[in-house]
């Protein structure tokens, strides 16, 4: 469509083309700099594309008024200005560093807790986007990308430009990426609406934590779009339990995010969770991804699971102090204090360590002398009033006399 290096000239300034970066069904997506070499991406449409749409102009015009990418730091695809190359309609937006959640998934795997914590970020700026009344239309993990390059994964959400009002009409086809098309997107005609942007979250969500695309029966259906026949009318989301399904097992997710995950799957709109419902059940959940002692794998735990799912170990631990004494750590709560340690410049209230799931947690208390934790020949002070995961041959030291080993 365009070369590289060709320079080209808009309202907002000059840009210069450096590579492209894919093609679509609507259009291409190149690379640009402007002149004080910020990275940018020119979206440009197919004539085809812009012949079937004919309000394709003024949406975009609508869409860049709304300057989406300025209120949300994750709609960072957001149209900023509408142009036109060589007769073909397009738009400028920001660039997103970072790579595509597909290969986000492969650089960490197993790492449930940046999936969670990216994930919970695109739920936001799915719901942000609900809350002006705007449907994306073409949730996909393709159009989300993820850069994990410093202490926390920042979410840019990409191509942008279908973005619309539910109900807008729409051209012949289905946009989306197969697995994640909301059944209802089938019908010939159907245009997206806020439920089936739903659909799409809860799916790329499932993926993230099971680390396998759901297998919602009617999302075979995509080998024949258009066709309602095909698709299947069974609204049950599988909890697959087969090893070969790959993944994670299932019971490796709470509950309550297995209930969202069914929810989000359903046939019936109505009750698919919305994106802040989303953001705030994955923030909740980041404060209980606990980590198997025995095989690593970590989990989001709900309060009554006791054993791993993977492995099936019941943690049992103990402090061994050193006098050759040992404190059971298995009850739900174990005060450590100068009647359990014995010592009388300990605190009666020093410490305490809790079960979350199965993972055992020591928060300290606050009081004089703090607890610490060996990290190699020194010791760390524990923050007071922040639990922090115990695992077998930690040493923690308490009002900086009494050391205990865990075991």
């Amino acid at each position: 469509m365009i070369a590289p290096g060709r320079r080209l000239q808009f309202a907002s300034g000059r840009y210069t083309v450096r590579r492209k970066l894919g093609a679509g069904g609507e259009g291409e997506a190149f690379g640009v700099t402007d002149v004080l070499g910020a990275p940018m991406v020119l979206k440009l449409y197919y004539a085809t594309t812009s012949r079937l749409s004919g309000d394709l102009s003024s949406r975009l015009q609508a869409l860049t008024s709304l300057r989406l990418w300025s209120r949300s730091a994750v709609l960072v695809g957001a149209p900023r200005e509408v142009v036109d190359v060589d007769g073909h309609v397009g738009y400028l937006s920001g660039y997103a560093p970072g790579v595509a959640l597909p290969a986000f998934s492969k650089q960490r795997p197993g790492d449930l807790r940046a999936a969670i914590g990216a994930m919970a970020a695109l739920a936001a700026g799915v719901g942000f986007l609900a809350e002006l009344g705007l449907a994306h239309g073409d949730l996909s993990p393709s159009n989300v990308r993820v850069d994990a390059s410093g202490d926390h994964c920042r979410v840019g959400l990409i191509d942008l430009g279908n973005a619309a009002p539910p109900g807008r009409p729409v051209a012949d086809g289905v946009l989306g990426t197969p697995g994640f098309i909301a059944p209802e997107m089938f019908a010939p005609g159907t245009a997206a609406t806020l439920e089936s942007d739903r659909f799409s979250l809860a799916a790329m969500i499932h993926t993230a934590l099971f680390f396998r695309e759901p297998a919602a029966p009617h999302l075979s259906a995509m080998a024949s779009i258009g066709s309602q026949a095909r698709v299947a009318a069974r609204d049950r989301w599988v909890e697959e339990s087969d090893a070969n399904a790959g993944g994670m097992p299932v019971a490796t997710i709470c509950r309550e995010l297995r209930r969202l995950t069914r929810r989000g799957l359903a046939r019936d709109p109505r009750l698919r969770p919305s994106g802040v419902d989303w953001y705030l059940a994955l923030r909740a959940a980041l404060e209980r991804v606990v980590c198997c002692v025995s095989c690593g794998i970590e989990h989001v735990s709900g309060e009554e699971q006791r054993r791993c799912a993977v492995c099936g170990a019941v943690p049992e631990l103990v402090l061994r102090l050193p006098d050759g004494g040992t404190i059971p750590l298995r009850y739900p709560a174990v005060a450590l204090g100068r009647a359990l340690l014995g010592d009388p410049h300990v605190s009666y209230e020093h410490a305490i360590v809790s079960w979350s799931g199965f993972e055992a947690r020591v928060t300290d208390l606050g009081s004089g002398g703090g607890t610490e934790l060996a990290t190699g020949p020194s010791w760390s002070p524990l923050p007071p009033h922040t639990p922090h995961a115990l695992r077998p041959g930690d040493r923690l030291r308490f009002a900086g006399r009494v050391v205990g080993r865990v075991g």
